[in-house]
């Protein structure tokens, strides 16, 4: 019997980490995560995981996927790795249990398992429900991830991308195939607040980069810049745009959404595995929660903005980020001060935030 690990890096998901972690120990031998600086509740719901018996095992190995693969393999003796971003579940399109046909996998092949976008859901009101469960909507995308073997990592020295769609190789060219009878499940919105901190954040970050002046193009696809420009320019996002834009895969936002298929999950191979125990939707999209991440990250990135970047490129970030360090404090001032009758001002507040924050 082959044993199989699958490893992920997630950044405040205390609204689908336990669902993932269960999911994923229902049929793997062990799941490797490494939690990146999260500010909500993601540790402690990985600590109660691990607390209750689940092979769930930490790391601090951040932004290297090779090296967390290696771990997989020498520390815990895997001969399969799965690499899953904290929002995909592999499935069996059958249904049932992706194990049998992990096990089936011949190690000299390099796999490419294709991918679906499902739908933001709208309402999270039942903590004890797996998240997947509450959307079945998806749209079919021409992307895939990559299983890998022991062999092909060791042996011929796989390397992944940094999306870990497929391994570059010196000297060596195994085979490739596209799997038929797994897929990925990719839920990228998960509610409102999830996705303006995903945008606000991940922009703000590329902005404080090293050689980067805030144009579309740099170490991430277009979309991250207009969905950015879209929030600052609202304010918010409706829910209806939210679902469009877990399906788009045209040039632009205002291009219609790819067609829509139903799939239900299929966890009857699970079902007594997956019940959550720690998971409080309400209280992870709370605007409350959110402006106090949002808060935080920020400063992380301003204050991380390193000190040997040329005069010109320092001068061009601080235009746009210097500024916030007094609109951070100001911030927290706000939060400490905040009571539930202020919650309609949250919009506002986020709305301050952007002007810091143009490009």
């Amino acid at each position: 019997m082959k044993k199989i690990f699958a490893v992920t890096q997630v950044q405040n998901g205390a609204d689908i980490i336990e669902s993932l972690c269960r999911y994923y120990c229902s049929f793997c031998d062990g799941f490797i995560v490494t939690n990146n600086f999260s500010t909500d509740n993601t540790q402690t719901i990985l600590d109660s995981l691990i607390k209750e018996g689940l092979p769930v095992y930490l790391t601090n190995i951040y932004n290297k996927p090779r090296e967390q693969f290696v771990f997989a393999v020498n520390k815990y003796q895997a001969d399969i790795v799965l690499p899953a971003d904290a929002d995909e579940f592999l499935i069996c399109a059958g249904g049932g249990s992706p194990r049998p046909v992990l096990e089936s996998l011949d190690e000299k092949i390099e796999y490419h398992i294709p991918c679906r976008n499902f739908t933001c859901p709208k309402d999270l009101n039942d903590n004890s429900i797996f998240y997947p469960s509450y959307t079945n909507k998806y749209s079919k995308f021409s992307y895939y991830k990559t299983a890998i073997s022991r062999f092909l990592l060791i042996n011929k020295s796989a390397v992944p991308d940094p999306g870990r769609h497929y391994f570059m190789y010196i000297n060596y060219e195994p085979e490739i195939k596209k799997i038929k009878t797994l897929y990925y499940n990719h839920y990228p919105i998960r509610n409102l607040n999830q996705f303006l901190l995903k945008i606000i954040i991940g922009w703000a970050g590329y902005l404080t980069y090293p050689y980067h002046d805030g144009s579309i193009h740099y170490n991430e696809t277009w979309q991250w810049k207009s969905f950015y420009d879209e929030i600052k320019k609202y304010g918010t996002i409706s829910h209806e745009k939210l679902e469009k834009y877990c399906t788009y895969s045209g040039d632009s936002l205002d291009e219609s959404e790819n067609e829509l298929f139903e799939m239900p999950f299929d966890t009857s191979f699970c079902a007594d595995k997956i019940k959550l125990k720690y998971t409080n939707y309400s209280a992870d999209s709370s605007n409350e929660r959110f402006l106090q991440m949002l808060t935080t990250q920020l400063e992380y990135h301003l204050r991380g903005m390193p000190s040997w970047r040329p005069d010109m490129e320092r001068r061009e970030a601080g235009e746009r980020l210097g500024q916030a360090n007094a609109t951070i404090n100001n911030l927290n001032l706000s939060i400490e001060r905040m009571n539930s009758f202020k919650a309609k001002k949250l919009l506002e507040k986020i709305k301050k935030i952007f002007k810091f924050f143009t490009s």
